[in-house]
């Protein structure tokens, strides 16, 4: 390689202009990578990897929202906060903005009985594009439509012999989901 410091501008504007573009698609492309790898490592290993994160874990309990930090083995409560934004007081309202400040994950525990979780089988081909292949089974495999809904899956295993995938797939309604983080949002998260 040589290394020309003594250029004219013209030059060397050119060369940024054709290297800059090639930097940025690699960049995208590694993450890319990197995320797919952690994506198939097994838990155990990514735990092991990964250094304890602390995370807010935000559970609901009644009419009040657990507030507890932790990493994924252990948590402890932080506080308890009314759900509705106009009971809370200055002080809850700043104590809330500062764990939303400071956390780097916020992760929302729903209740198990706002959640439809099904275990179901699928030809191992649907793999490709299981987001798609679940959102067009919805109204098979539960008793809702794609639209009145959240969802995500976990594959729970693969059956190379029969050619088949199973996997546990997560529902919860829209209207219920939507207003929770809207009043989340409310209260500065």
């Amino acid at each position: 390689m040589v290394y020309d410091y003594v250029m004219n501008g013209a030059n060397l504007t050119s060369r940024y202009k054709f290297i800059a573009p090639l930097q940025r698609g690699l960049s995208e492309y590694w993450t890319w990578w990197i995320s797919e790898l952690w994506g198939i490592l097994p838990k155990s290993i990514r735990t092991a990897i990964l250094p304890r994160v602390e995370r807010l874990y935000l559970q609901l309990s009644g009419v009040d929202i657990k507030a507890c930090q932790g990493t994924s083995e252990s948590t402890h409560e932080i506080g308890r906060y009314p759900l509705a934004t106009a009971k809370l007081d200055a002080e809850q309202q700043q104590e809330l903005e500062e764990l939303a400040g400071r956390s780097r994950e916020v992760v929302l525990c729903l209740p198990t009985e706002k959640v439809l979780v099904k275990t179901i089988s699928l030809p191992m081909v649907a793999e490709e594009n299981l987001r798609e292949v679940l959102g067009f089974e919805m109204d098979r495999q539960t008793p809702f439509s794609l639209d009145q809904v959240y969802y995500d899956y976990t594959i729970t295993g693969r059956d190379s012999k029969a050619g088949t995938l199973s996997l546990e797939l997560m529902v919860t309604p829209r209207p219920f989901l939507d207003d929770l983080l809207g009043t989340l949002a409310d209260m500065g998260f």
